[in-house]
């Protein structure tokens, strides 16, 4: 798979420690930040260690990046708040998820859990079952 990006990466959120984060290490801006919370890429790769080139390191340093961890649970305190504010805006149309609706018949089911561990889903996977 061959990932660009137009431009260069400001900021990014990454969930799965696989080639998106990859590419945005390559492509990262002066003073950008990348913030981590998970690593879907190691559930189902094997225990096989993701590796990262010399040249994203080299453009961390360069670029003056910061890479930092996320645990939402530092934040539960606020989690009311953030929450209510967040569903506003949804039906503000200020925001709105991102997801990939999948139609699959009930014994198609396992195959929807192989496309997401692949990446080939736009965030949230919603499976629409078909009952005949």
């Amino acid at each position: 798979m061959s990932l660009r990006t137009p431009e260069c990466v400001d900021i990014y959120f990454d969930n799965t420690g696989d080639e998106a984060l990859k590419l945005s290490l390559r492509r990262i801006t002066r003073n950008g930040r990348v913030v981590t919370c998970g690593a879907i890429f190691r559930y189902d790769s094997g225990g096989e260690e993701m590796m990262i080139s010399s040249k994203a390191w080299m453009n961390i340093i360069f670029m003056k990046a910061r890479v930092e961890g996320f645990i939402v649970t530092e934040f539960k305190d606020i989690f009311p708040g953030a929450q209510k504010q967040i569903f506003q805006w949804m039906r503000q149309g200020k925001i709105r998820p991102l997801k990939t609706v999948w139609v699959a018949k009930f014994e198609e089911l396992p195959q929807g859990m192989v496309k997401l561990l692949k990446g080939e889903n736009v965030r949230k996977v919603v499976t629409e079952v078909i009952i005949e």
